[in-house]
């Protein structure tokens, strides 16, 4: 089991004037078993990284990948195991 983070941006209100970029072309992956920490400043885009793995957020660029699938369409398949 791997997840796969490639070049994700996140950008909070696109084409506001109060326009944000959270996180910024960030790419890992992440193996079955492995710990991984995520520090930073206050307002670095902790946050908003692990919204996007647990798929609250959807990248405004790139791709996160669970399993060799795209996470939406990983995540659908999961509901699907779940109904049976």
């Amino acid at each position: 089991m791997q997840i796969k983070v490639k070049n994700i941006s996140h950008v909070f209100s696109k084409g506001l004037s109060n326009e944000f970029k959270a996180v910024d072309n960030v790419s890992t992956s992440i193996t079955n078993g492995e710990f991984i920490t995520i520090i930073g400043q206050s307002g670095s885009g902790k946050t908003t990284f692990i919204e996007h793995l647990n798929a609250l957020l959807k990248p405004s660029e790139g791709s996160i990948e669970f399993v060799s699938l795209p996470l939406a369409k990983s995540l659908k398949a999961n509901k699907r195991k779940i109904k049976k």
